[in-house]
C-alpha cells in the first residue's frame, strides 16, 4: 500500500513554495560530482537542515571524505526511475553520511540531493514520518538504523513517483515555465511536504 498523494491545488502549491525557496536552493547551481564543498553544506541551511553553529558545519566538513568516497561509486546522472538502483551503495552513503556528528537523514539528503538531483530526494522528519506507516511490516518497529529504514522509505517514494509519473511531468513543465526547473523527485517531494507539514507552509494562498 502507498501513501495517498493529494493533488488538490497542486500546481499552486508547487508554485508558492518555488516563489518562496527556489532562488536561494533549487536555483543555485552545484556540481553533480562527488565532492562536498562548503556552499554545499551551507545551501542545506536553507532548507532548515539546523546546521546552525560553526562547530556544527565544521563537523560535516571533517567527516566528508567518507560520504564523498561513497558518493563517487553512484553515477551523477542517475535516476531513480531508472530500472536499475544500486540500493546498497546508497545504504552506505546514507550510513556515511548519517554517522557524522550533527548529520541525520535530513542533512544528509538536503545536501545530496544537490549533488544528485534526479536520485535523491530530500528526506526531512515530515517526508520520513508519514511514509514510515507504509513500510513492509519487518521495518514497522524501529529496530534498525538510520540507513536502513532511508533506503526502504526511498523504494516507497520511487513507486509512488512511478504512480504519478504523468501529472508529476506535467507540473514540472508548469513550474520551468515560471522559470523554476526542478526534477521529478523535487517536484514529488515538494508536494508531500506541503501535504503532510502540519502548519501549513505554501498549502494555501495565506499559508
Amino acid at each position: 500500500m502507498l501513501p495517498q498523494l493529494d493533488l488538490t491545488d497542486a500546481e499552486g502549491r508547487l508554485s508558492r513554495f518555488l516563489t518562496n525557496e527556489w532562488e536561494l536552493y533549487d536555483g543555485v547551481s552545484v556540481p553533480s560530482d562527488s565532492e562536498i564543498s562548503l556552499l554545499d553544506i551551507l545551501l542545506s541551511i536553507m532548507m532548515n537542515s539546523r546546521l546552525d553553529t560553526a562547530d556544527k558545519v565544521r563537523s560535516i566538513w571533517k567527516g566528508k571524505a567518507g560520504v564523498e568516497w561513497m558518493l563517487a561509486r553512484i553515477p551523477p546522472d542517475l535516476a531513480l526511475t531508472d530500472e536499475t538502483i544500486p540500493w546498497d551503495h546508497l545504504s552506505e552513503l546514507f550510513a556515511a553520511f548519517c554517522a557524522i556528528k550533527w548529520a541525520g537523514p535530513g542533512v544528509a539528503t538536503k545536501i545530496l540531493h544537490k549533488k544528485r538531483p534526479a536520485l535523491i530526494p530530500i528526506l526531512d522528519s515530515v517526508v520520513l514520518a508519514n511514509l514510515h506507516p507504509f513500510l513492509p511490516p519487518p521495518f514497522l518497529q524501529r529496530r534498525q538504523p538510520d540507513p536502513v529504514y532511508m533506503v526502504e522509505k526511498l523504494k516507497l517514494f520511487r513507486e509512488l513517483l512511478f504512480c504519478h509519473e504523468d501529472r508529476i511531468c506535467e507540473l514540472r513543465e508548469c513550474c520551468a515555465g515560471e522559470r523554476y526547473p526542478i526534477s521529478p523527485i523535487r517536484a514529488l517531494e515538494i508536494l508531500l511536504w506541503t501535504q503532510w507539514e502540519p502548519r501549513g507552509y505554501y498549502r494555501t494562498e495565506s499559508g
